[in-house]
C-alpha cells in the first residue's frame, strides 16, 4: 500500500506517525479534504496549552499577545456580559488575569477555530453547524463537574467534536450543502448520505483531520465516536461530549435536522440515577443560559 497509511480504518496519503494499523477496510480520503489548509499555528499552540494541566498564565499570555486578532477578541469577551466583569479591561494581560488560565484557553481556542472557518460561515445552514459546536462546548463545560473532568478540556472537546463536518463543509461546500437543508428521519440516515457522497461520514473525517493535525488522541476519539451508543462512565471525555451533543440538539442547536431526536427529558433519562441527581437545570434554564453564551461567542 505504497504512499498510503491506514488510521482507524481510513487510508490517507499524508504521512502520519501512529501505532499499528487496524484491520478494518481502508477508506481513501478524497483529495479536497486532504488539501484543506492546516490548522492555524496559533490554534495548535493553544491546543497544546489546553492539554497541559500545568500551563502557567505567563506562557498563555505570551502566545495570545503574539496574535493581535485573538488578543482583540479575548479583550472583547472579557468585557462582554458573558463573564460579568465589574470594571472594564483595557489590556489583554489584565483580561487574561481576570478570566483565568482555563477560561482563557477555551476562549482563545474558540476564536482561533472561528477564524479558520470564517470564509464558510456566510450561509445560515453552515452557521448553524458552528452554533451547534459552540453550544456543545458550553454544555460540555457545564457537565464537566458531574463527570469529574476539567472544564476547559471538556469545552475544547465539545468545540472540536464536529470538526469532521466543518472540514467537509470547508472542502466540499457545494456538495455538502443539501445535507444541511434536508430533514432526515434518523441521524443514521444523514450519516449514510455522507457515506454515499464522500465514501465516509463526518465522524471518520474528524478522526482523520485531528490526527493529521496532531491533536491529542482524546479529541480524535470524541470526533470519531460522538454518535455511537451513549455511555455514562465518569472521568471519561467521550460520554461528556456525547451527552452534550444530544443536549445541544434538544435545545434547538442541531447541526442536521432529523425527526427522531431525543427530547430533553428522554436524554436525561439515559443518565444513571447518581448522575441525573447532579443535573439541576430545567430545560428553560439551560436553553436560556446556553443561548446567551453562544450569542456572545458567535458575534
Amino acid at each position: 500500500m505504497s504512499g498510503y497509511q491506514t488510521v482507524s480504518g481510513i487510508t490517507v496519503n499524508t504521512p502520519l506517525q501512529r501505532g499499528p494499523e487496524d484491520q478494518s477496510t481502508p477508506v481513501e480520503i478524497p483529495g479536497k479534504l486532504c488539501n484543506l489548509p492546516p490548522c492555524e499555528p496559533i490554534a495548535a499552540k493553544l491546543l497544546q496549552l489546553s492539554a497541559d494541566e500545568d500551563c502557567d498564565i505567563g506562557s498563555l499570555t505570551d502566545v495570545i499577545k503574539a496574535d493581535p486578532a485573538i488578543s482583540t477578541e479575548i479583550l472583547r469577551l472579557a468585557n462582554s456580559p458573558l463573564f460579568g466583569a465589574i470594571s472594564r479591561f483595557h489590556t489583554v494581560g489584565n483580561a487574561i488575569v481576570f478570566l483565568g488560565v482555563d477560561r482563557t484557553k477555551s476562549m482563545a481556542f474558540t476564536v482561533a477555530m472561528k477564524s479558520y472557518m470564517q470564509n464558510t460561515l456566510g450561509t445560515p445552514a453552515v452557521k448553524q453547524c458552528w452554533l451547534h459546536s459552540l453550544a456543545c462546548a458550553q454544555l460540555a463545560e457545564e457537565l464537566a463537574g458531574m463527570y469529574g473532568m476539567r472544564k476547559d478540556w471538556a469545552y475544547t472537546a465539545g468545540l472540536m467534536h464536529d470538526i469532521g463536518r466543518l472540514g467537509l463543509i470547508k472542502a466540499y461546500g457545494v456538495e455538502y450543502m443539501p445535507l444541511l437543508t434536508t430533514e432526515y428521519e434518523t441521524l443514521k440516515d444523514s450519516l449514510r448520505e455522507e457515506q454515499r457522497l464522500f465514501g465516509f461520514d463526518h465522524c471518520k473525517a474528524g478522526a482523520w483531520l485531528t490526527r493529521v493535525w496532531n491533536f491529542p488522541e482524546e479529541l480524535s476519539t470524541t470526533a470519531e465516536c460522538h454518535h455511537e451508543v451513549f455511555a455514562a462512565q465518569e472521568h471519561d471525555l467521550l460520554p461528556v461530549v456525547q451527552l452534550s451533543c444530544q443536549l445541544a440538539d434538544s435545545l434547538n442547536f442541531e447541526a442536521i435536522r432529523y425527526q427522531d431526536r431525543l427530547n430533553y427529558t428522554e436524554i436525561l433519562a439515559q443518565l444513571p440515577e447518581d448522575l441525573r441527581a447532579r443535573f439541576r437545570f430545567s430545560f428553560a434554564e439551560l436553553q436560556e443560559k446556553i443561548s446567551q453564551k453562544v450569542g456572545i461567542l458567535q458575534s
